[in-house]
């Protein structure tokens, strides 16, 4: 081979992997566009955007272009340069004094491996980072180009999806079950891809993982515990009701008869505020409404379905004994999925407060210990408790007093009570070690 045919084979594979670094850039872009503006940019008469919302609403018509014209490349970078090169460079190897057979060999595997470097750098990854940099721009500049590809493959890719179909038929009537069993592992890979890609945000990823991991928790998993809920008694006057319900954040209130165990009632600040105005005289039983109870191993999946339809929103969450063991507000699930939603009366508790000294942090009792665990990568071993007030009294192996200063170490890091209040642990110094 002359080194003007060996020219001409280059400058082929570099036209080819041109066009698949265009195919390929332009499906990453047309995935990231919104439909909804393409087709105001369409009804307002572009014929580019038309082209590129066919492409987007029939992805495997253009799609299949991108694979064959990908095959093609790498079929073509390997029988007309690889293998050519590989002769050039074994003979080059074996005058060097390598066996002939091994030089010829070597070379093939080094040349393919160069070949799927290249193909991978300039027809993939960078393709990809020029997409997402401004996928509109990219799109409406390389749509015209793209199809006319498909069109030219147009024969091709019709023959690829009927001999498809006639695949799956033979296969039996089982094959399109088969195809349709997405799993939610599937979703989740496909939403984690899509957000490396940047076609998908990382707040919107989250918020689907987290509506995948709402059927594997339970009411007692996201409750507000019964040692945080603010609980009404049923004989209380109506003004000091409205006036505790005031000084607090909540619009609901459990109402109980001796204490949290007897729960009668739910009471709602409009229907006091309503009481109040009326001028006429109510007690809260008068106004309440019933409770609705569920198990701590309620499905919080099909929970938040029966509150949705029940209009529901709030719970009161009992153990298997009955006794209360906490309340769960529609507002909490909802949080498992979009994360803490807060409001103009709410006040922003930061559960972790650096001291100003290296390594050294505040941190609140009630602080669940998957937080700390994500900020400070500190792995807790026992699941028995959630928060660092569990975590410290079960190191200590006793209830904590109002002046305790234990101290111990786990994992580097060292924990020591500055509070106690109601038996429980209120703020911990953690330092590292």
């Amino acid at each position: 081979m002359d080194d003007g045919q060996l020219v001409l084979r280059i400058i082929l594979f570099i036209i080819l992997i041109l066009i698949s670094a265009i195919l390929f850039s332009t499906n990453i872009a047309v995935s990231a566009l919104s439909e909804s503006r393409l087709e105001k940019q369409s009804e307002e008469g572009s014929r580019r955007a038309a082209k590129i919302l066919r492409y987007a609403k029939e992805p495997f018509r253009y799609r299949s272009a991108l694979y064959i014209m990908e095959l093609i490349t790498a079929v073509t970078s390997g029988i007309f340069l690889v293998r050519p090169l590989a002769v050039l460079l074994g003979q080059t190897l074996a005058e060097k004094g390598m066996p002939a057979a091994f030089s010829y060999v070597l070379s093939l595997i080094l040349l393919c491996l160069a070949d799927v470097l290249v193909i991978t750098v300039f027809a993939v990854n960078l393709p990809k980072r020029a997409a997402m940099h401004n996928p509109e721009r990219l799109a409406f500049a390389s749509i015209n180009f793209v199809s006319m590809i498909t069109g030219l493959f147009m024969p091709m890719t019709l023959l690829a999806g009927a001999v498809t179909k006639l695949a799956a038929r033979l296969e039996g009537p089982n094959s399109k079950d088969i195809e349709e069993n997405v799993t939610e592992e599937d979703i989740i890979m496909m939403v984690s891809e899509g957000h490396e890609q940047g076609v998908i945000e990382e707040s919107e990823a989250e918020m689907i993982s987290n509506i995948f991991e709402l059927d594997d928790k339970q009411a007692a998993d996201i409750m507000t515990h019964r040692s945080n809920v603010c609980g009404i008694e049923s004989d209380c006057p109506l003004r000091e009701a409205a006036q505790l319900m005031s000084g607090n954040q909540f619009s609901r209130y459990p109402v109980y008869e001796d204490d949290l165990d007897n729960i009668i009632g739910i009471l709602h600040l409009k229907d006091v505020m309503r009481a109040l105005l009326d001028g006429k005289p109510h007690t809260i039983k008068d106004i309440m409404r019933p409770p609705v109870f569920v198990p701590e191993t309620q499905n919080i999946d099909k929970l938040f379905r029966t509150m949705q339809a029940d209009k529901m929103h709030l719970v009161i969450v009992v153990d298997e004994y009955g006794q209360t063991s906490g309340i769960l507000a529609m507002e909490d699930i909802l949080e498992e999925i979009v994360g803490n939603i807060m409001d103009e009366y709410d006040v922003d508790e930061n559960h972790i407060t650096p001291t100003g000294n290296k390594n050294e942090y505040i941190i609140d009792g009630r602080t669940p210990l998957d937080e700390l665990g994500k900020r400070f990568g500190i792995t807790f071993d026992d699941d028995r408790f959630e928060t660092l007030n569990g975590f410290m009294m079960s190191c200590m192996d006793r209830v904590p007093e109002p002046d305790d200063h234990f101290s111990c170490e786990y994992k580097g890091y060292r924990f020591r009570i500055l509070s106690v209040e109601n038996r429980q642990v209120q703020r911990v110094l953690m330092t590292r070690l």
